[in-house]
């Protein structure tokens, strides 16, 4: 499903951003215009679409919420953010690992190291 496309309230996947190597003839040039393209689009859209730092979480209400990462250790530390506190991977590289665990609590996620480091900070 390298095409498929997911919404999800705030969210939208694309799957497979990317270039199977092995499939195709891809180069550094093709890979980089794709960032190059990606990056040109966050302007247009108003969001980020390459790097990272952005952390994503359910508030106590269930609506989406997002902070950087030092945001995020304040959050925890004020107990806003918590190991129940549902928390979205974006690391996922598969549509059936999205499907799975995209979302789940932080206590279930790599958020858990950033959990503790800010409790025992």
């Amino acid at each position: 499903e390298p095409n498929a496309r997911v919404a999800c309230e705030t969210f939208a996947t694309t799957g497979r951003v990317g270039v199977d190597e092995a499939a195709t003839d891809a180069s550094g040039c093709s890979i980089d215009g794709l960032f190059r393209t990606l990056t040109a689009m966050q302007t247009l859209l108003g969001t980020s679409l390459v790097g990272g730092g952005i952390m994503f979480y359910r508030d106590a209400h269930g609506i989406v919420q997002c902070a950087d990462r030092s945001g995020f250790v304040d959050l925890v530390r004020a107990g806003t953010v918590t190991a129940d506190t549902h928390v979205f991977d974006l690391t996922v590289d598969t549509v059936g690992r999205w499907r799975e665990s995209f979302e789940k609590r932080a206590a279930e996620s790599w958020h858990s190291r950033v959990l503790k480091s800010a409790l025992h900070t």
